[in-house]
């Protein structure tokens, strides 16, 4: 297993579209908002055709889809913005040193040492690679700092050698 250093330096940008990639990701979430499209629908039905035959108009699932097709995003674009700003491990520059035992990650006014084993998963994404440390935290790589895509494939090869429980790469 050969040493890497990586650096980067996130952008706001990009940790926001992580957030909302991951965020909904979630099976819960995804249900949530297939329960607001449905909402949705039931308002535009009354409004137009009215096959349900509905008398009253349909003000809680109106409610209903717009609290969970717009108040859940920007709560989440939010919440990921305040993120950005207030975490160090966020907004730093950071370097990661991964080694045969461990990675070693230090940002400007932090560090943190995690061992291999401690992972629960490495998961790749489109744009990612994810460390998990827990099943909602982890530690994130960005695919765009590698030159090109041999590069990502030899990384890959390389998690794949790691000792983590669970990989999907």
């Amino acid at each position: 297993m050969e040493e890497r250093i990586i650096e980067f330096k996130f952008e706001r940008k990009e940790w926001i579209k992580l957030n909302f990639s991951i965020g909904y990701r979630s099976i819960l979430v995804i249900y949530m908002t297939l329960i607001g499209f449905g909402m949705l629908y039931a308002v535009i039905d009354y409004l137009t055709w009215n096959l349900f035959n509905t008398a009253e108009f349909p003000i809680w699932q109106l409610l209903m889809a717009i609290f969970i097709l717009l108040v859940l995003p920007i709560s989440t674009y939010l919440n990921a913005s305040k993120n950005f700003k207030s975490n160090p491990w966020v907004y730093e520059s950071v370097r990661f040193d991964l080694d045969s035992s461990k990675v070693f990650v230090k940002g400007e006014t932090y560090e943190l040492s995690v061992d291999w084993t401690n992972f629960k998963s490495i998961k790749e994404y489109k744009d990612w690679f994810v460390f998990y440390t827990e099943t909602n935290r982890g530690l994130f790589i960005p695919k765009r700092i590698f030159k090109s895509n041999e590069e990502v494939d030899s990384f890959r090869k390389d998690l794949k050698t790691r000792p983590v429980t669970k990989k999907k790469l």
